[in-house]
């Protein structure tokens, strides 16, 4: 049996490695390399949030942009709702989607500040044509929410129970986001398409995830989707009427080795190969407060490891998207610790391909300390 075992997992080996990434600045992936996820909450994102995002800052210089940084952003939202519910689960209402296109389009904050730091920043860089794409999140809308309320004007709450009017909303919220674009017409963003929220689709969403698709892809635009490891649905993405699709490791949120700082590595592996098989690209991601937790800084270490060429490739083979919770990334800027700017650093050198693996073990030859000093 186990002989058995050991073949059918080496013939899969070999077959996931046959494929390759969704390719980075690509017609799959919309042009965009690294695609940043901007939750937004009551605590909205406002045009000095943006600036360690859109530009590579130069703290030795006083903060001042460098170069361009992330050249993607996916505006969604986890929780939040005014009524309690929640955007990624079903349970948000139809007064909650409003509440979530109101912040939105807010005039001062989220798609309209990252416009503005992007004119600041294009300014600063001598490129004043900058253009950034942009991905908005189609909330979930779980069948046994009652009381989700009435999207066409007719007096009648929608039955999420009934697909047609689940549908119905979803085309709604689509229209929604088009009708408030237009006006706007934010001369450094650039409407992508849009973003199933849920991470994994089962059989019973199946028909009306294609139906969305079929309605956005007859607007002109695309489906993105990010699906945890080995979520429902993920190996048939293409079927499913997606465009750019990347899956999440989750390593950074699995449970340690008892004892050990770091869970096991080779999670990034079977992701990679995974994502090389099916076309797809690689979520990074980091957990809260690694600013100064030094296992959360090797967690995002091995991300980075991983993705150079001798190792998963995903460095220069691979569209990604970032998953960072809050404004971690920032605080690693912002911090007075070596270790995060570095870190900022090296997320950047990632970026621009020339990133180095740095060693995390003292058999690769890393550094040891006793007591914060050289040992």
């Amino acid at each position: 049996m186990m002989q058995v075992v050991a073949i059918f997992l080496l013939a899969t080996s070999v077959v996931l490695a046959t494929g390759d990434y969704c390719p980075p600045a690509s017609p799959q992936s919309g042009g965009m390399r690294d695609v940043m996820l901007a939750y937004m909450g009551r605590e909205a994102w406002k045009q000095a949030d943006f600036l360690p995002y859109v530009a590579y800052l130069d703290k030795a210089a006083g903060g001042q942009p460098k170069d361009w940084f992330y050249d993607g952003w996916l505006f969604l939202m986890f929780g939040g709702a005014p009524s309690g519910g929640a955007y990624y689960d079903g349970t948000a209402t139809k007064p909650d989607w409003d509440y979530y296109l109101d912040l939105l389009f807010s005039p001062q904050q989220n798609l309209a500040a990252l416009d503005r730091c992007i004119k600041e920043v294009g300014a600063q860089l001598g490129d004043p044509g900058h253009i950034c794409p942009v991905i908005v999140m189609i909330p979930y809308l779980d069948r046994r929410n009652a009381n989700f309320g009435d999207v066409d004007g007719d007096g009648d709450d929608e039955s999420p129970a009934d697909d047609n009017d689940r549908l119905k909303a979803f085309r709604w919220l689509i229209d929604q986001v088009l009708a408030r674009w237009q006006p706007q017409a934010y001369p450094h963003l650039r409407l992508w398409g849009f973003y199933w929220m849920m991470e994994g689709i089962g059989t019973s969403d199946e028909a009306v995830v294609k139906a969305v698709a079929d309605y956005i892809h007859a607007k002109g635009l695309g489906f993105h989707w990010i699906p945890w490891f080995g979520a429902p649905g993920f190996d048939k993405w293409a079927e499913l009427g997606f465009d750019f699709v990347v899956m999440q490791p989750n390593f950074a949120f699995i449970r340690r080795v008892e004892g050990g700082l770091l869970p096991d590595e080779d999670r990034l592996s079977q992701c990679a190969a995974h994502c090389r098989a099916l076309s797809m690209g690689i979520e990074m991601e980091m957990d809260g407060g690694i600013e100064g937790d030094l296992s959360k800084q090797l967690n995002l270490q091995l991300y980075l490891n991983h993705g150079v060429d001798d190792l998963d490739g995903y460095m220069k083979g691979a569209a990604r998207a970032w998953y960072q919770g809050e404004d971690f990334i920032a605080k690693l800027y912002h911090s007075d610790r070596p270790e995060a700017n570095r870190l900022y650093d090296d997320l950047y050198r990632f970026h621009k391909g020339t990133y180095q693996r740095r060693p995390v073990s003292l058999c690769e030859g890393a550094a040891c300390t006793v007591n914060g000093e050289a040992a």
